[in-house]
């Protein structure tokens, strides 16, 4: 070994590490030795035995070394030696925990003794993870090579969100989400329920597949166990068409017409009325159930993109007097009072707060802001994002009032506005208002891009002392179909877990690297290339190279014996074989597309009963039979490749998802529903040609 050039491949990357030469080896005689004073060592414990147990080795775990008690002078401390050590191991770097830092640890492994040291439980429980991730084998041996270390995070809240709106994942999935982030160091899950909740006080709001409050409580703990924070997630504002879908709550809604907003295709069911004291009083009876549940400090009111603040005769009324911040800032205090009077710390979204600033010293200051910024990838930028878009250049002082400008020009300005912008201003903007600030990056996107958003929020966060990160996971369709399920993001999800809690020890493309690794415990690192890939948008150009590309990758994940997460695997096995298929079908519509939809029209209505066709227009371009037929003979093939592949989509969602999710994201597959639309078209253009054949065959009679 090289010790000069050996780095282990850890996932979050440690603070501090020295190499040293050598290696401990685990034998049949190892034993892990602990102060039996606290039990919350135990767990952690097991998790190493269990891993040391797969790989073939059965450790003692014991109180006592063989060779006689052994006094620790700090009840947070292990060691681990093998029973043919010769003489008393030396437990001076226990004198040495007060220099740690809460949910660090200290970890030196020497030939003879592995010696894990922390103020807590929390940083023997990562320390363990560590250990867990440095295992080696080699020869029928597992060792791990001397090393010392020095870790803590950076960031006190490192988390992930989850919505279960419309994937609701089965409860072992969720504890085997737990299980991973927590090996990560993640420690914080904000929840989303929407109507995956057992609300007693309207039951009618909640959904057939909804948790019990007995799997509620049972995923709690056990997320306590890995030293997870479960954030619960209630809506108070917008984002409610779960509750106002329901006749019973039709009259709390803020638009009373059901049309399509401008920004967000959301109908009249979308938001609360603010100024409805029923509105808060709905939002207080389901907040109060979900508090009931959840022990830890913070709980999350979603309040983001209350598109129609201000649309009904109350509120359009209140805002010509007081306008809309005060409108959105008044609700916001009535709920943030309610949230404290139960104990808890209010945390909200900060869009809102953005477009409409005025009355924001008014808003409490004991809520913390998340805010969310999904579009910078670097700490400069071009652009400024406001009123729901990305404003660019001279754009910026074009459109942006100019009290709003006024406001926010010195937390943009990049050093040469309005061309080079800040990339994540609004950090700053709001801690000088006497918030606190969480970083909101995103992990549903390609990950070319979300991965490169996560690093540089992590970076900002850390850098101007916020609370945390916490990365948005919205189920969704995307580049590779309907299918944006969570088990595809885990690289994104490692990479909060990386720099949140290392900000600055890795490049990205480190971090690629170390992901290969330590998630599949595999070295061959240009798989990520192939991964990141995946997301590439398919067009009639690319289309030949992406199918190439998501081939290779199909062919190489089901061909090499990964040993870590083969659920993970079997998933991009599955999103690579959808994608090829999406590659086929992209050709074949366009082409279609091109040579025949855009020439017919397809208003026209056949009634057989009395064989009359109205409002019908045709093109002048006559399109072969020949051209037809074949398009009707690709069109079915393509029907039936995607009843092939929807089953096999099925098989793997099937193990994560509940089952009516599963059928309901198969039922909305767009390029299902264009095959069927363009085979339709098609089908209703040669009916009438051969109905005109057929009237023409009859007056031509004689």
């Amino acid at each position: 070994m090289n010790k000069e050039t050996y780095k282990p491949k850890l996932i979050p990357e440690p603070r501090k590490i020295r190499i040293k030469p050598a290696k401990f080896e685990f034998t049949k005689e190892t034993e892990m030795v602990f102060d039996k004073s606290n039990p919350g060592i135990v767990f952690s414990l097991q998790l190493l035995a269990d891993s040391l147990k797969d790989k073939g080795i059965k450790a003692n775990l014991s109180d006592k070394y063989r060779s006689g008690t052994i006094n620790f002078s700090n009840k947070f401390a292990i060691l681990i030696v093998n029973d043919n050590l010769n003489k008393k191991p030396d437990l001076s770097m226990l004198e040495f925990n007060k220099l740690i830092k809460e949910e660090g640890y200290t970890l030196n492994i020497d030939k003879d003794k592995i010696l894990l040291v922390a103020i807590d439980t929390s940083g023997l429980f990562y320390g363990i993870q560590t250990i867990i991730q440095l295992l080696e084998e080699e020869n029928n041996k597992l060792f791990i090579k001397c090393l010392e270390i020095e870790d803590y995070p950076e960031l006190k809240i490192r988390g992930i969100h989850m919505n279960l709106w419309s994937q609701m994942p089965k409860v072992d999935y969720l504890k085997d989400i737990i299980k991973r982030a927590g090996h990560y160091k993640i420690n914080t899950i904000l929840l989303e329920y929407e109507d995956k909740f057992p609300y007693k006080k309207h039951p009618v709001i909640k959904h057939n597949l909804a948790l019990t409050e007995l799997e509620i409580k049972e995923i709690i703990s056990f997320a306590g166990k890995y030293y997870i924070q479960i954030i619960p997630l209630v809506q108070s504002i917008s984002h409610v068409s779960y509750i106002l879908k329901h006749k019973e709550y039709a009259l709390l809604r803020e638009r009373k017409e059901n049309i399509v907003h401008s920004k967000s295709p959301v109908g009249n069911d979308f938001q609360f009325c603010p100024l409805h004291p029923g509105s808060l009083e709905q939002f207080k009876d389901m907040a109060g159930e979900v508090i009931e549940l959840h022990p830890y400090k913070y709980f999350h009111i979603g309040a983001d993109e209350a598109y129609f603040l201000g649309e009904c005769e109350q509120c359009k009324e209140f805002v010509k007097k007081e306008g809309k911040s005060k409108l959105y800032i008044d609700y916001i205090n009535k709920v943030s009072k309610f949230i404290k009077s139960k104990g808890k710390i209010p945390v909200m979204w900060h869009d809102m707060l953005r477009d409409f600033p005025e009355a924001i010293d008014s808003l409490d200051k004991d809520i913390c802001i998340v805010y969310w910024n999904y579009g910078t990838m670097s700490d400069k930028i071009p652009f400024v994002s406001w009123g729901g878009r990305a404003l660019f250049g001279e754009e910026i002082v074009d459109w942006v009032p100019k009290e709003i400008l006024s406001l926010y020009k010195k937390y943009w300005d990049g050093g040469n506005f309005p061309e080079v912008n800040n990339g994540y201003p609004y950090i700053k903007f709001f801690q000088d208002k006497g918030f606190r600030v969480f970083g909101s990056p995103c992990c549903h996107f390609e990950p070319k891009r979300s991965v490169r958003n996560t690093i540089t929020f992590c970076k900002e966060i850390a850098k101007t002392n916020g609370l945390g990160i916490l990365n948005t996971h919205w189920p969704s369709g995307s580049g590779i179909g309907n299918f944006d399920v969570f088990e595809l993001h885990w690289i994104n999800m490692l990479c909060s877990a990386e720099y949140s809690w290392s900000p600055d020890k890795n490049t990205k493309k480190e971090y690629d690297r170390k992901y290969i690794y330590q998630f599949y415990g595999s070295t061959k690192y240009f798989l990520v290339d192939y991964i990141y890939d995946l997301w590439t948008k398919i067009t009639s150009k690319n289309a030949s190279e992406i199918k190439e590309k998501c081939q290779k990758l199909s062919d190489i994940l089901k061909k090499e014996k990964f040993t870590k997460n083969k659920l993970n695997i079997e998933y991009f096995i599955m999103a690579a074989d959808f994608k090829i298929f999406l590659t086929e079908a992209t050709v074949i519509l366009n082409k279609i597309e091109t040579q025949i939809i855009r020439y017919i029209n397809t208003d026209r209505a056949y009634f057989a009963n009395v064989g009359l066709w109205r409002g019908f227009t045709v093109s002048d371009k006559k399109i072969k039979e020949d051209v037809l037929k074949k398009a009707i003979s690709e069109l079915r093939i393509l029907k039936q490749k995607t009843e092939k592949i929807k089953q096999k989509v099925r098989e793997s969602l099937n193990k994560t998802i509940k089952s009516a999710d599963v059928e309901k994201m198969l039922g909305e597959l767009s390029v299902e529903k264009k095959i069927n639309q363009y085979l339709g078209q098609i089908q209703l253009h040669r009916a009438s040609k051969e109905s005109d054949r057929y009237r023409d065959s009859i007056y031509s009679q004689k």
